[in-house]
């Protein structure tokens, strides 16, 4: 029994050297993070262990009381792990924007590497809109009886759903150099899968395409954000061959610049 009692103690020794070696490590590598000058034997491992001491002002969004000078509500953005939303964006031409009309929904991820704010992203999206008001223009018609150069479509609707994968940055250039406070920037691109329904004969079409977007969003509270964006689209796509039809004859290319409001949740 006295043998076990001492094996106990024993154990409880070690451990809580352990620990205190443990904290001791934090502690000094913490030190040197805070350090203008880093000792030259710093290792990247130690370093990896303190990132939110690197990232403290690129985390920090506050607000600033003009009278009192007082910071009030900061949110410390470290911690973001996910990102949901949702979001309607119209054409860019005032003078038609219902000309186009989207409604999307994101669920974007943070990549683990905590020393780069980029995120994984997925999007689901329907489009409405004039095809002359996203097409690419064609120029001549063709002799194929069945070419898709023959048709005219004018304002007929041209309908889209899609999938897309991409990869976003996050920054704050604009909060930065003007002040702007709580507001947060990205930059996204898409590559997408599109199926494309022509309300003009009801063809059905599929393809590729993609998006790049820039999107200034404002964070009203430690887990939502409002936003404006700015999107380019660009998408081709065909339906099925008849006889020995060549791809410009099945195909359509489409392009087109979208303004948008979007709603989203951090967690």
């Amino acid at each position: 029994m006295k043998r076990l009692i001492k094996i106990s103690y024993i154990l409880f020794f070690i451990t809580n050297i352990g620990l205190a070696q443990e904290n001791f490590n934090q502690e000094r590598n913490t030190e040197f993070l805070l350090k203008n000058e880093y000792p030259d034997n710093i290792t990247e491992k130690e370093i990896n262990t303190s990132p939110e001491l690197f990232l403290l002002d690129e985390s920090l969004i506050q607000s600033r009381d003009t009278d009192s000078g007082v910071i009030t509500s900061p949110y410390y953005t470290f911690q973001d792990k996910n990102r949901l939303s949702i979001a309607y964006s119209m054409s860019h031409d005032y003078e038609d924007i219902a000309k186009v009309q989207e409604f999307s929904a994101t669920y974007s991820k943070k990549i683990s590497d905590s020393y780069r704010n980029l995120w994984w992203a997925l999007q689901l999206k329907r489009v409405n809109a004039k095809y002359n008001a996203i097409a690419d223009p064609r120029t001549t018609s063709s002799s194929e009886p069945n070419s898709v150069a023959n048709t005219v479509r004018g304002d007929n609707i041209q309908v889209m759903n899609i999938i897309g994968v991409g990869l976003a940055y996050q920054f704050r250039v604009l909060q930065e150099a003007f002040n702007f406070q709580k507001t947060i920037e990205y930059i996204s691109v898409y590559g997408n899968y599109i199926i494309h329904q022509d309300k003009t004969d009801n063809e059905k079409y599929n393809g590729m395409g993609f998006n790049a977007e820039y999107l200034l969003s404002y964070r009203f509270s430690p887990s939502f954000f409002y936003a404006g964006k700015i999107s380019y689209h660009w998408a081709l796509v065909e339906r099925e061959q008849i006889g020995e039809e060549k791809l410009h004859d099945r195909s359509l290319v489409f392009g087109w610049t979208s303004i948008g409001i979007e709603l989203g949740y951090i967690f």
